[in-house]
């Protein structure tokens, strides 16, 4: 019973640490490739790159607690060996440097989100500027495109007026509001001049405000995206806190690989 014991003890530890080992493993595969092609002096690089570290965090969290949990077992049936005590010594130093790079990685990547934000709300207030200037009346683009549209509208509406069946067809078919506007312009022409101008001269306003209301679609949604990226920093520093006490914890109680011999 005890040798069947010690067997299923022993399967089950080297599977956790393999399974540990694997996932330790596969997440500095993760971020070596996720580093290429290396830009640190670009801030959106360091933003996308630090906010997949903090993403992927977790795994080798899990994989260290996997792997100290193998160690245990093995510690437990009295099957730790050398190179078992050399193992927990590495998770432990993996542990401790993974939560001093999380604890160097919070900052940086709170600072990186606060400084994107304002240039991305400068660029935004700046293009919305530049926007409602190319909208304005006394801008001469705006005016030509104007007297344009003043233009083909009136032709649209006199070439009506000129065709008694398509003006029929068209009150008929038109809802009331437009339908009626149709019976004055037939009734009195004059009044197409100064409605066409009313319409016109609205332009430039409606585009204004349609601009505005662009710009703070654009800006909430900049805001919402800041409060998910300081999110990612509140997980990196419990990330840092995870590895840091696991790592202590290693040290205290003999990270070193070197069992204690117990008091009989």
């Amino acid at each position: 019973m005890k040798a069947s014991s010690n067997s299923i003890s022993s399967l089950a530890a080297r599977s956790l640490q393999l399974v540990g080992l694997i996932m330790i493993v596969s997440f500095i595969i993760d971020i070596l490739i996720l580093a290429m092609p290396p830009n640190p002096l670009n801030r959106q690089w360091r933003l996308g790159y630090t906010t997949q570290l903090i993403d992927r965090g977790v795994i080798p969290l899990v994989g260290i607690v996997l792997l100290l949990g193998g160690i245990w077992i093995k510690d437990a049936s009295g099957m730790l060996g050398s190179k078992q005590g050399l193992l927990k010594s590495a998770a432990v130093f993996t542990s401790l440097i993974l939560g001093i790079v999380y604890v160097l990685l919070v900052p940086l990547h709170s600072i990186d989100t606060v400084r994107a934000r304002t240039q991305l709300l400068a660029t935004l207030d700046r293009e919305a500027k530049n926007a409602e200037e190319q909208v304005q009346l006394d801008n001469p683009q705006v005016q030509a495109t104007l007297d344009r549209q003043r233009a083909q509208f009136k032709a649209q509406i006199t070439g009506l007026l000129d065709n008694p069946e398509q003006l029929a067809q068209a009150i008929e078919q038109s809802p009331e509001q437009q339908a009626q506007l149709l019976r004055q312009f037939q009734a009195n022409p004059n009044e197409i001049d100064s409605f066409i101008d009313q319409q016109i001269g609205t332009l430039p306003d409606r585009a204004q405000q349609r601009i505005r209301e662009r710009k703070q679609e654009q800006a909430n949604q900049i805001q919402v995206n800041t409060l998910k990226s300081m999110s990612q920093s509140i997980n990196g520093g419990l990330l840092a806190v995870g590895y840091l006490g696991i790592g202590l914890a290693g040290v205290q109680f003999g990270g070193g690989g070197k069992r204690k011999k117990r008091r009989k």
